[in-house]
């Protein structure tokens, strides 16, 4: 048996690259709505981009939820979710703002280009810091009234869980 694998190499190599991407991806957390953050907010710290669709701190506050990811430019499961927050912001009860570390130029050509259709905001280091640990992409659902985080969301999530929150 030993002198099958030494004679295949690139086989070995093969599934033993191929048992690593298996482990990493079995070790990763799913893509799926966690927990509350059980958390309280003093403020919603706001610092908009400026694109198409800035909005002041008061008009979103107007709404009673909030519903604010964290992301990159780099991501690709952050521009997967684009369209899901595009729809989520139409809601007569839900503003989404999305907060990244990135620079404005950069954001401004990312709203651009993947049609993004809600609010970006810089995200400073002590506003990321009250998240953490932040991995993206990442939602916290805010009840603007109480300031109270009422879920937390990981990854890919669907547009129903945020919607019974906000519906009851």
């Amino acid at each position: 048996m030993k002198q099958f694998w030494h004679k295949n190499k690139k086989l070995s190599g093969l599934l033993f690259i191929l048992l690593a991407v298996v482990a990493i991806g079995v070790a990763l957390p799913q893509p799926k709505q966690i927990e509350s953050a059980n958390m309280k907010l003093t403020e919603v710290e706001y610092d908009p981009f400026d694109t198409e669709y800035a909005l002041t701190k008061e008009q979103l506050l107007q709404k009673r939820y909030m519903l604010i990811e964290f992301f990159t430019l780099q991501c690709p499961h952050c521009e997967r979710s684009i369209p899901l927050l595009n729809e989520l912001q139409k809601h007569k009860d839900l503003s989404v703002v999305g907060y990244t570390m990135e620079s404005s130029s950069k954001v401004k050509e990312y709203a651009k280009k993947h049609d993004v259709r809600y609010p970006l905001s810089r995200a400073s280091v002590n506003y990321m810091n009250i998240f953490e640990p932040v991995v993206v992409p990442m939602s916290f659902l805010i009840d603007t009234q109480t300031m109270e985080v009422k879920e937390k969301f990981l990854g890919k999530f669907e547009a129903k869980s945020v919607l019974e929150i906000i519906n009851d």
